[in-house]
């Protein structure tokens, strides 16, 4: 309850305005010392496409057009990732497979057959015979 008082006797003294100058100034201290220690990186920070995107994204900078293309760039970025992963699953179920087949002698083409009667789903969506 004391520090109350005296925070509130303080901030009616005029104690707001020196404190918002020692704000200000401690900002400025802590701004000229990032400058300095990105002037002695001499600008060795990078940013990626992403980030420097994000950040005219941010800033209001992008166009639509700009906004359109960068959503594309990431699509395709995740398409990439995501087709690599399934090479990397299909790799590892085929040698298991293969493995499996070495150890028994079976394959699994051995368990899984063409059906007698194919029938499959036309544009339409109706099912169409294909039967020769």
């Amino acid at each position: 309850f004391e520090r109350e008082l005296t925070l509130t006797s303080f901030l009616k003294a005029g104690g707001a305005k020196s404190l918002d100058a020692s704000l200000q100034k401690a900002l400025e201290g802590i701004e000229k010392e990032t400058e300095e220690m990105m002037r002695e990186m001499g600008g060795g920070v990078s940013l990626s496409q992403d980030d420097r995107d994000l950040m005219r994204a941010l800033s209001g900078e992008m166009t639509p057009e700009d906004l359109k293309e960068m959503k594309a760039r990431h699509r395709c970025t995740e398409e990439r990732i995501l087709a690599y992963a399934d090479a990397e699953y299909l790799k590892a179920l085929f040698s298991e497979l293969e493995q499996q087949k070495n150890e028994t002698g079976v394959s699994f083409a051995d368990f899984v057959s063409a059906p007698s009667d194919p029938v499959y789903p036309s544009a339409s969506g109706c099912f169409v015979d294909l039967q020769l």
